[in-house]
């Protein structure tokens, strides 16, 4: 997704929109994903949907900078890991500290639309609770999260940001759980 790394590179310090300016077809073409199912794909189709997803990111751009401005300093950017002793494994977008000291987990999100409400978020909350507790068990003395948001961008408009307290985190990591137990379960008995 552009507007993922647009935000990573602005948290590391450089920037994008510079970057974008400067681009080849050849880059293009790793910006955008295009689905192994699809029918081939010409090159000039490619162009446009890169562009199309870089308008996206451009008129999301303005209404994340609020949020990243809040960051102190980054922890970890697509943080790929492996909860062994839950028997799960992720990629989390985000582990940040904030300018109050607090170390958090973001889960960035787009949309065309607001989703005003967390009861819109679907699974996100879980995905937000196994993060953070894949990073409490990784990491319990160095990183430890008490909190957490999902950040929603949508073009022209400000992004959502949908906090998540400790208690929260602990609610949904409680349904996390209970949907890994079913899933491992279902696994084992050969049924999926």
């Amino acid at each position: 997704n552009i507007l993922h790394k647009a935000v990573e590179m602005f948290l590391l310090g450089k920037e994008f929109w510079n970057y974008l300016e400067d681009i080849e077809l050849y880059d293009l073409n790793k910006l955008i994903e295009i689905k192994p199912w699809h029918q081939p794909v010409h090159q000039d189709q490619i162009v446009v949907e890169a562009y199309r997803a870089m308008e996206f990111a451009r008129r999301c751009w303005q209404g994340i900078l609020p949020f990243l401005y809040q960051v102190k300093a980054v922890r970890g950017i697509e943080y790929t890991f492996i909860n062994s002793h839950k028997g799960y494994a992720g990629t989390v977008d985000a582990i940040l500290q904030l300018q109050d000291g607090i170390n958090v987990v973001v889960d960035w999100k787009t949309a065309e639309k607001p989703k005003k409400y967390k009861s819109k978020l679907y699974d996100y909350p879980l995905q937000l609770a196994a993060y953070s507790g894949a990073i409490n068990t990784i990491f319990p003395d160095d990183i430890h999260i008490t909190s957490g948001y999902v950040v929603v961008a949508m073009p022209d408009v400000d992004c959502e940001i949908f906090s998540f307290s400790k208690e929260e985190l602990i609610q949904n990591w409680v349904s996390w759980m209970s949907k890994l137990e079913v899933y491992k379960e279902l696994e084992n008995s050969g049924q999926l």
